[in-house]
């Protein structure tokens, strides 16, 4: 938020608690393995580290606001740190943050009094710091449980909500214990995994048949005293009987909580508050008051990145004038195919820009926005950079361009219904029955969820409202369903009237698990609910609802390949990359918003068009700390093209007589041109990488991922920096550093070489699958380097500990190969 507001140019007070910036996530661990995993925790280093090239905004650190006060029509705050500071501002963002619910709170879970009893924040400074072997080393097999839901979706304690991030945490955590100690048995216990989020399906379905995921969480874990171990009392569902496991670690998944003493704070400026706690999402906020991240309710990294940046475009587009006054709007080009696209380009045309809008087919309805539609249009191809790209189409056999200032992504996605051979409605139909003859519905309903693998969030939440309103008024209604989604602040709430009203939950493991037959006078159901062991239910109805199969719009992968850009590893748009996330492309000035790259909802798609609204306010402002461009020196530039081919930001255009020259405006600063350049004619920044001294140890750090790791094991004293080392900050590890840059700190007497570059799939110049590690690895091998003279790693901005290892081996583990 400050740096959003910073980058607008108004003057910023970052007032922060803590003796550091970046707040919980920023001492959380890295979660990748083979590849990123889409935990975010390193961004939160990064964004600090991005804070320093802020000039509008002072950071206070280890200071609290005594009070808040309305002042005219702003506010004053009064802080106290190293001295009592009065702050007359004219808009406040509340980013207050969350605190880890108290496990020892639950005395029969153990936390606090039995040392292998943590959390998963615990966890994550464990990783972090390199601790955890000390707690687990001892163990040929360690065996590990993950308990969920502690301290959430607990009606007893008064937290009745979905943390929303558990699930994904444990399932991280699950698969990086996994690398670690591959011989591990890990086990997750669950009320409902809720699977959202994107690619998130995807980690589970790999880590499924390496972690057991067991239904149920356990109410009291206990110690056995003969052996030490961790004991968790489980009936198991085939047998009936309870069983007794045994384990070395349990991790409690522990849910958020609002930040302390909030409500002193905020009550005299009338900042409303939910039952838990959290900032009121339902309530409107005072005037020039916006609130981000998960003060207001829990979130994840990206989405708290996300509500920052849309906080501080609202605090911006309350203190300064509208730009409706533009002489000449700029176009916006909008790909879309349904009512999400026609609502992007709606709102980009109420923002004072006009809306070109493409459909490849003529959508029937009466929601047309104000703005100019070609459809059907189909998109030929896309040239130019941000601020100025070149669209061309064809429509009615005519080929056109326009010129565009940014082009956006909203096609949506493809709903597939069930199969006509079924003897079953789909979840549209039984909507649009109840809308217009709910009366006629009949009176015993059965709703046929994870029936494609598990549910999107959109239909559970649709089939439970629908369920709701049938049982309302007097039908017996039954879900059967893998897992229940609950979603969002309410989520819980649907859930628990839902079965306040007599709504039925039964447990399918799978789709294979219920058989429908028509029988006189409806349908019959047979299952086995993966609670009751072998038990066989027959469940008798009058109706069958499915929910349609949400797949990639067939246009998806097309565009893609016309912007060319990678599709998420399940074929929808956007590769799962959290630099990227949640709305931007490795392309400037292209955007992705909707159903076409993420599991959203209404009310994220609104939260996605701000942020789209913000950043093309922002086009034509470098962000603080903005990478460098690179320079095309057209005395020695061969006209190869090399750089025209490989640049994969679309940054290199060719002008005159085929010379390439690069764009400010697209280039990301990567150097990918200027490691691929045959003739050395491109450069980055005033010098080149330094290679290097006699007997040194070079590292070329990647500026997001290494060298940010480097600077922070600088700073804790885990690395000593003397003459025999030399840290190398690189802009793209992967883009930037070839055979040549190797050979050059070799020729410079370098005793070692280390390349510290993002980890696959968190790089955001190259390709999410790109390997530039192998095939640099195969040349310095041809040319003779060694693997003690050259050597590659993937390596986090979080990951300081990691990088001390790298450079100091630990001495060979006896015990281990004994």
């Amino acid at each position: 938020a400050a740096r959003t507001l910073d980058q607008y140019g108004f003057k910023v007070h970052l007032v922060e608690k803590d003796d550091h910036l970046g707040g919980h996530a920023v001492k959380w661990a890295c979660m990748a393995t083979d590849e990123c995993r889409n935990c975010g925790a390193c961004l939160s280093v990064e964004l600090v580290d991005r804070m320093q090239y802020c000039s509008n905004t002072q950071v206070y650190l280890n200071t609290d606001i005594e009070s808040l006060q309305p002042m005219g029509e702003g506010y004053r705050a009064t802080l106290t740190g190293g001295a009592r500071t009065d702050l007359e501002v004219d808009a406040l963002v509340l980013a207050t943050g969350m605190r880890p619910f108290d496990a020892s709170q639950l005395e029969s879970l153990q936390y606090g009094r039995h040392p292998r009893v943590i959390t998963t924040a615990d966890l994550n400074h464990l990783l972090q710091s390199g601790a955890l072997s000390g707690m687990l080393d001892q163990e040929q097999a360690p065996a590990v449980a993950f308990i969920q839901c502690v301290g959430s979706r607990n009606k007893r304690l008064g937290y009745d909500y979905c943390s929303q991030v558990c699930c994904k945490v444990a399932l991280r955590q699950a698969g990086k214990l996994r690398q670690l100690y591959p011989e591990s048995n890990l086990s997750i216990f669950h009320i409902d995994l809720q699977l959202i989020g994107k690619e998130i399906r995807t980690q589970a379905r790999e880590l499924a048949n390496e972690v057991s995921l067991l239904q149920g969480v356990a109410g009291e874990i206990r110690i056995d005293e003969q052996t030490g171990k961790l004991v968790i009392i489980r009936e198991e569902t085939s047998s009936g009987e309870r069983q007794a496991h045994h384990f070395d670690l349990v991790v409690l998944a522990v849910g958020m909580r609002p930040a302390d003493n909030l409500l002193e704070l905020l009550k005299p400026i009338g900042v409303p508050f939910d039952s838990w706690g959290f900032l009121s999402s339902q309530n409107p906020l005072p005037a020039r008051v916006q609130v981000a991240g998960a003060g207001r309710f829990p979130t994840d990294i990206v989405g708290a990145m996300l509500q920052g940046v849309n906080a501080a475009h609202c605090i911006a587009g309350d203190l300064v004038e509208s730009a409706d006054n533009k002489k000449t709007p700029a176009t916006i080009a909008v790909f879309g195919n349904g009512p999400e696209g026609r609502r992007v380009a709606r709102a980009i045309q109420d923002a004072g820009y006009s809306a070109l809008l493409l459909e490849e087919q003529t959508v029937s309805g009466n929601d047309a926005p104000p703005c100019e539609l070609i459809a059907p249009a189909r998109v030929t191809g896309l040239g130019g950079s941000a601020g100025n790209f070149t669209l061309r189409y064809v429509k009615e056999g005519q080929t056109a361009q326009r010129q565009v200032m940014a082009l956006v992504v909203a096609n949506g996605v493809e709903r597939r219904s069930p199969a006509p051979s079924l003897p079953v409605v789909s979840l549209p139909e039984i909507e649009g029955a109840m809308a217009t003859d709910s009366g006629n519905i009949s009176s015993r309903v059965v709703f046929l969820l994870d029936q494609h693998g598990p549910e999107d969030k959109t239909n559970f939440r649709r089939a439970l409202e629908c369920a709701v309103a049938l049982s309302g008024s007097g039908r017996e209604v039954t879900i059967v369903m893998e897992k229940v989604l609950v979603h969002a602040a309410d989520g819980q709430k649907l859930y628990d009237r839902a079965r306040k009203q007599g709504v039925r939950f039964l447990r399918a493991a799978d789709a294979g698990a219920v058989r429908i037959a028509k029988v006189d006078g409806g349908f019959e159901l047979t299952m086995q609910d993966s609670t009751l062991g072998d038990l066989e239910l027959v469940l008798g109805c009058d109706l069958v609802v499915v929910a349609e199969e949400i797949l990639p719009a067939l246009q998806t992968a097309r565009i893609a390949g016309l912007i060319k850009e990678p599709l998420d590893r399940e074929g929808f748009a956007q590769a799962a990359n959290v630099r990227l996330r949640p709305i931007n492309s490795r392309k400037k000035g292209i955007f992705y918003l909707g159903r076409c790259h993420e599991e959203n909802d209404d009310g994220d798609l609104d939260r996605e068009i701000r942020n789209l609204i913000c950043q093309l306010a922002l086009m034509d402002r470098r962000a603080p700390g903005a990478d460098e461009t690179a320079l095309i020196d057209e005395r020695l530039c061969g006209r190869c093209l090399t750089c025209f081919r490989t640049c994969p930001h679309g940054a290199v255009a060719i002008v005159n007589d085929r010379q390439p020259q690069i764009q400010p405006n697209a280039c990301v600063g990567c150097g990918l041109c200027v490691s691929q350049c045959p003739a050395r004619a491109i450069s980055l920044g005033p010098t080149p990488l330094n290679p290097g001294k006699e007997g040194q140890t070079v590292v070329y750090a990647c500026r997001r991922s290494g060298s940010l790791a480097a600077s922070r094991a600088l700073d804790s004293g885990l690395i000593t920096p003397d003459e025999s080392l030399a840290i190398v900050q690189v802009p793209c590890c992967r883009s930037r550093i070839g055979i040549q840059e190797l050979l050059d700190a070799i020729q410079a007497g370098a005793r070692r070489v280390v390349v510290a570059a993002c980890h696959q799939g968190n790089c955001q110049s190259v390709d999410a699958d790109g390997t530039p590690d192998a095939h640099l690895r195969h040349r310095a091998g041809s040319i003779g380097l060694t693997d003690t003279e050259v050597s590659w790693h993937t390596l986090a901005a979080n990951e300081p500990v990691r990088l001390q290892q790298i450079l100091v081996p630990a001495a060979p583990d006896t015990r281990k190969a004994q």
